[in-house]
């Protein structure tokens, strides 16, 4: 059952119970259905995940994820497909680059060290089972037990007895009978099949195990053990898992790495890790190590400053230490100074040190505890619409043409078929196979094939669909252009004619009168247009020509014609004749030029022309300092532009931070928001949206309807904001099997309000709950619902 988006279990509240309250912008729930993650691997400033579809997503520092389309960023903080490599059965990470094993027992790796920047296939490689990443060498397992490795060798860490790198694979000298092997830094390591690990490479402190410091270029045997399943090379030291589900670890122990509880120095042969049973897995990082349990819990120890160990402090650790959250992890992987996880719902979260966006889940900041990694769907463009309070933004998916929207939902305007509000994305369900979508105040429209489709509000005919309510707009075939403003819509079909319908208090429908339409109505001589745009009370048009019109309402000089006075049908903008874009805002307009400039004309008090002045002007005024735009697009009183192919300028009124730049300070002259990557860029009355390279969706500006689209409401925001995500989130809060108004509920908004402990509790849990304790609720919020800023 879904409550505001929610999965619950069960449900036993009334509708009184929850008042005027969204849980879902409580809890930050999309039920976009999530991709299950099969593996994840993290390195230095990046991490992947191996989907169950045999597809890689990665994320972190874009010149390790191996998608040049993601070059304009620097980092990407929500998982990127990579491009091209399917058929994945093996994932490795190291520290400047990935390798991945295909079906066919080839090896395919891309980064900046050994490989290039796109997924190429390592040459005289067959038959592998199993792919191993060190800092500048990489080694893979053969079906046949024997083991290959490329790269640098200067430590000898290639095995084959030479220290002569090579950029193609050599056999590692006497190795047989591998059904394991890990490396990393300039050490390499193998289980063999009876049960002893092998070693080569750097030894200088030990972490070859066998009683020395001394390097070796070929295998050599670590000592006293017997029963390994599994190894795993750090920075300098080394573990392994037994049969029995022990670990031993060797080497350096800088940091407490070697977990047996006492600072003994570096270890020269394997020592216990003190306290550790039920060991599944063991993965060691550069300074850190963490093992996952038969209890689904994971426990890590060593360096722990940046948070990598996960629980909760930023202090390093001699013993295994419990990583906060529930019981539900199925593997683990420590990179340099931070560590992911996989959970058994097939979602990864990652904790320690965010350089790079490695983290994911949008997060910048170090962590101490797990972070979700939102998956969310990549997005093709965004729109943003709204008036005064009644704000709407919907994002269309790349690919499948599914439409994602948030915010206010009085009307049906989020198109889930709930009318409740939402501060995450939800899907709509009213319309399918889009190829555009457009969002007014209270109503979206989307077009399908060539048709449109409408819904939400339509007390002003904005549906278009002559009262019908099935939201199929009348009479349209054809359509190539579309733009919804604040109470009308319009879309320009095939032939250059322009078809308007919805309110028409100024004469925005451009058809000679003020009679709103239910149906789409034509406006008048118009039959050359290229593109549309509506705006809160006017639209405007461009031509094949490259000239401009508008018509409606024309105050304070938006229709561009000198004059300040309505018109009901469209007039020339002056002076402008090489236009390729044109947009409509609340009482100003727009137009990009051929040559990458912009005019703008209309309502200027705000600085929303971007001309130096807040000045109004019924003809078109350059915008001072802009060159090469190549898309723009206009608020109420604010106006934003992209140049070339990444920086998005804004300008204008900037009360509640919808400029992006930090403040909420108005401008009128354009001044650079804080994102890099934008695609797409998209406004509202005051909030604004971008599209990134990576098909991530940003926004920034008023967030009193849940805009930003972040899992929260009321606080807004100057900087960009990564939309939310949170797929695996129940009601379910205490997790006794009954989403209660006194039990769960009680306890979200003592949240909200910023309690803590006993302030949470007292009172609200459930007789049977399952997570009944302050910490317990606030790990799940944290992890399953990404809830952040959450009282300690």
């Amino acid at each position: 059952m879904n409550v505001c988006g929610c999965r619950v279990k069960r449900f036993s509240f009334s509708a009184a119970g929850l008042g005027a309250l969204c849980l879902s912008a409580l809890l930050g729930v999309s039920p976009a259905a999530a991709q299950r993650y099969v593996d994840v691997a993290a390195g230095a400033f990046h991490a992947c995940g191996l989907l169950e579809t045999g597809q890689v997503k990665c994320w972190g520092n874009t010149d390790y994820l191996g998608n040049p389309a993601l070059d304009g960023e620097r980092t990407v903080t929500t998982p990127a497909l990579v491009p091209g490599v399917r058929g994945v059965t093996q994932l490795a990470v190291g520290p400047f680059e990935t390798c991945v094993v295909l079906s066919d027992g080839t090896v395919s790796c891309w980064g900046q060290r050994i490989s290039g920047p796109v997924p190429a296939t390592v040459p005289g490689l067959s038959s592998i089972t199993q792919v191993a990443m060190g800092t500048f060498h990489n080694c893979a397992r053969r079906s046949d037990g024997t083991v290959m490795c490329w790269g640098t060798n200067g430590d000898g860490e290639l095995g084959n007895g030479s220290n002569v790198g090579s950029s193609t694979p050599v056999a590692v000298s006497g190795l047989t009978n591998a059904i394991a092997v890990s490396a990393q830094s300039a050490t390499s390591c193998a289980v063999r099949s009876v049960g002893e690990i092998r070693c080569w490479g750097r030894n200088a402190s030990g972490q070859l195990g066998n009683g020395t410091t001394t390097g070796s270029s070929v295998p050599v045997i670590v000592s006293g053990i017997t029963a390994a399943t599994q190894v795993s090379v750090g920075g300098a030291s080394a573990c392994a898992r037994l049969s029995d589900g022990t670990a031993r670890c060797w080497g350096s122990d800088s940091d407490g790495q070697l977990g047996n509880g006492t600072a003994i120095g570096d270890a020269l042969t394997p020592v216990v890790v003190g306290g550790l049973s039920g060991v599944v897995q063991i993965q060691s990082g550069n300074t850190h190590v963490c093992a996952a349990l038969t209890t689904g819990q994971i426990r890590c120890w060593g360096r722990g400053t940046s948070g990598e160990l996960g629980n909760g402090a930023l202090t390093s650790a001699n013993a295994p230490t419990l990583v906060a959250g529930e019981s539900r992890f199925t593997r683990v992987s420590a990179g340099q100074f931070f560590t992911c996880a996989l959970t058994t719902e097939g979602r990864v979260a990652c904790w320690g040190l965010a350089s790079g966006g490695a983290l994911g889940g949008g997060q910048t900041l170090n962590s101490a505890f797990p972070v979700t990694v939102r998956d969310l769907p990549s997005m093709a463009n965004v729109s943003v619409g709204g008036t005064f309070s009644l704000g709407l933004a919907c994002a269309l998916q790349t690919g499948s043409g599914e439409i994602y929207c948030w915010g206010r939902n009085s009307k049906g305007q989020l198109g889930d078929g709930t009318t409740r509000d939402s501060a995450v994305p939800v899907r709509v369900t009213v319309a399918t196979s889009a190829s555009e979508v457009s969002a007014g105040s209270e109503f979206a429209c989307a077009r399908v094939s060539g048709t449109v489709r409408c819904w939400g509000g339509d007390d002003l005919g904005q549906r278009g669909d002559g009262n019908a309510n099935d939201g199929v707009v009348v009479g349209l075939s054809g359509v190539q252009s579309l733009s919804s403003g604040a109470l009308h819509s319009c879309a320009v079909v095939s032939g250059g004619t322009v078809h308007c319908w919805g309110g028409n208090f100024s004469g925005q429908l451009g058809d000679g009168t003020q009679i709103l339409r239910a149906t789409p109505v034509q406006v008048s001589g118009v039959i050359t247009a290229t593109q549309v745009s509506a705006g809160r009370d006017h639209s405007c048009a461009r031509l094949n020509t490259g000239g401009v019109i508008c018509w409606g309402k024309g105050a304070n000089g938006q229709l561009g014609d000198g004059l300040s006075t309505d018109s009901l049908t469209p007039v020339f903008v002056s002076g402008i004749t090489n236009a390729v874009e044109v947009r409509a805002g609340g009482s100003h307009s727009c137009a990009r030029l051929s040559d990458g400039t912009l005019r703008c004309w209309g309502r200027g008090a705000d600085g929303q022309l971007g001309q130096g002045a807040s000045t109004g002007s019924a003809t078109p005024v350059t915008v001072l300092g802009l060159s090469g735009v190549t898309s723009l697009s206009l608020g109420r009183d604010h106006s934003c532009a992209r140049a070339g192919s990444t920086l998005v300028y804004c300008w204008g009124l900037n009360s509640a931070g919808q400029l992006g730049d930090g403040t909420t300070t108005k401008r009128n002259s354009p001044g650079d928001a804080s994102i890099t990557g934008a695609s797409f860029v998209s406004s509202g009355d005051t909030t604004t949206c971008a599209r990134t390279s990576a098909g991530e969706i940003k926004c920034w500006g008023d967030n009193q309807q849940g805009l930003l689209g972040i899992g929260s409401m009321a606080v807004n925001a100057a900087t960009p904001k990564l939309i939310a995500d949170g797929a695996n989130c129940s009601l379910d809060v205490d997790d006794d099997g009954v989403v209660g108004a006194t039990t769960d509920m009680l306890i979200l908004a003592r949240v909200q309000m910023g309690l803590t402990d006993s302030a949470v509790t007292n009172g609200a849990i459930g007789s049977v709950a399952r997570r009944n304790s302050w910490p317990a609720i606030r790990d799940y919020l944290r992890f399953n619902c990404g809830m952040s800023g959450l009282a300690p």
